[in-house]
C-alpha cells in the first residue's frame, strides 16, 4: 500500500509523517485481513478452478506442497484450511507473513521454501499469477507456471502463490 500512494498519491486525510504514515498503512492492512477472512470463512471467495486437483494429485504422489505468500500467516493458514480442508492443510506447509526481509519480485520466499524443505530450487514449479511472483520464482532459479486471474488484488489469497517440489 506504501508502494501504491507513494507512486500514485496519498489519500488527503492520511497522515504526513512517515511514522504515523507506517501506522496507517498497518490499520488498512489489518482491516483489509478482517474483511477479507469474514470473506473466505463464509465461503464467499470459492478456491480457483483446479486448486484443488493439482494439490490432490501432487499430495497423492508424494510431492511436497508449499504456500508462499508474503501475507499475514493466520490469514493464509485459514485460507488454506477453510478452502481446502484440514486433511490438506496438515500437509501443506506455509511460509507466509514477514519471515523474510524482502517481498517478491525478490525471491527469498521462495528460496526459504527450498531450503526448509530440503530441494533444490531447479526442481521446485511455482504456480503464479502475477509478473511481481514470475520474477520472484525466476529469480530463485525455479520453474514456473502463470495462470490469469482478473482478480489480481485477491488471487494472492485464491491459493495461486503454490510452490509444487517434486
Amino acid at each position: 500500500m506504501t508502494a501504491y500512494f507513494n507512486k500514485t498519491e496519498w489519500p488527503a486525510k492520511a497522515p504526513k509523517t512517515d511514522e504515523e504514515r507506517k501506522e496507517f498503512v498497518a490499520s488498512l492492512h489489518k482491516r483489509k485481513t478482517e474483511l477479507f477472512m469474514a470473506l473466505i470463512e463464509k465461503k464467499l471467495l470459492p478456491l480457483r478452478p483446479g486448486v484443488q486437483r493439482l494439490i490432490d494429485e501432487a499430495l497423492g504422489k508424494g510431492v511436497k506442497v508449499a504456500v508462499c505468500s508474503t501475507s499475514n500467516e493466520k490469514a493464509v493458514s485459514a485460507i488454506v484450511s477453510c478452502l481446502l480442508g484440514p486433511d490438506r492443510a496438515e500437509k501443506i506447509t506455509i511460509f507466509a507473513g514477514d519471515v523474510v526481509p524482502r517481498k517478491k519480485p525478490d525471491p527469498a520466499i521462495y528460496l526459504l521454501a527450498a531450503t526448509t524443505l530440503e530441494v533444490d530450487p531447479s526442481s521446485c514449479v511455482v504456480v503464479e499469477d502475477s509478473n511481481i511472483g514470475l520474477s520472484a520464482a525466476k529469480a530463485a532459479g525455479m520453474k514456473c507456471i502463470v495462470t490469469k486471474s482478473g482478480y489480481n488484488f485477491l488471487s494472492v489469497k485464491y491459493f495461486c502463490m503454490i510452490v509444487v517440489v517434486s
